[in-house]
């Protein structure tokens, strides 16, 4: 079931860039080219179809298109939208999707999940790194991960003014590599987490970081 939403915002992801340089595999396939970008859209939904009970005209939603959410107008699944919840607005619902959803992805691949706090063993090794912890996925990622069945957060950031903001987020050892060598706040990472490896660690940095992270 199809709803009509005027846009209200959109946001601009990393694969945004990756269609317009030709290098988005299922905008390629899917769509083709020319093709107008965007994932993320919040709005106002102009229409709904008849039979529709969750969502009516006028309502303010936010969520994810197949692309196209570079336009003024958008028609979306229903299970792709949800309504906006009080308190938070238009712009702030429209960077959500993305990062949310990339960050529950992961976790889930990792083997945790919203039921994991009753499903996780007693005493096993449960603590989690995260790589770049106060961007967007990262910082979702901190934000979830309790949820998720994680018993400790250990995030890593590039610059000192972001460690309290990560610390906020929910990361209980904030890592900084501003001033350090590699080994120096490698060894903090370690610390942190008292000697012991992870159960997982997200690493969205790539070749600068993704070797040794496979090593802890």
């Amino acid at each position: 079931m199809l709803l009509a939403v005027d846009v209200s915002h959109f946001s601009i992801n990393f694969a945004d860039i990756a269609i317009r340089l030709g290098l988005y595999e299922s905008a390629i396939r899917n769509v083709g080219y020319p093709i107008v970008p965007g994932f993320d859209v919040s709005g106002v939904i102009s229409s709904v179809p008849r039979g529709c009970k969750d969502f009516k005209v006028g309502d303010h939603v936010y969520g994810a298109t197949l692309f196209g959410g570079y336009s003024e107008k958008v028609s979306v699944p229903t299970e792709q939208l949800r309504k906006i919840p009080k308190g938070i607005t238009l712009k702030v619902a429209a960077s959500l999707p993305a990062v949310s959803l990339t960050a529950i992805h992961a976790l889930v691949i990792a083997g945790f999940t919203p039921n994991g706090l009753s499903k996780m063993k007693q005493g096993s090794n449960s603590t989690i790194l995260v790589h770049s912890a106060s961007g967007g996925v990262g910082g979702m990622l901190v934000q979830f991960a309790k949820l998720c069945g994680a018993t400790r957060v250990v995030g890593v950031v590039g610059r000192s003014e972001k460690v309290e903001y990560c610390k906020g987020l929910g990361a209980d050892v904030v890592v900084c590599k501003q001033g350090k060598t590699k080994k120096q706040w490698w060894g903090e990472v370690m610390e942190g987490n008292e000697g012991r490896g992870f159960k997982a660690v997200f690493d969205a940095n790539g070749v600068e970081t993704i070797k040794d992270s496979y090593e802890r």
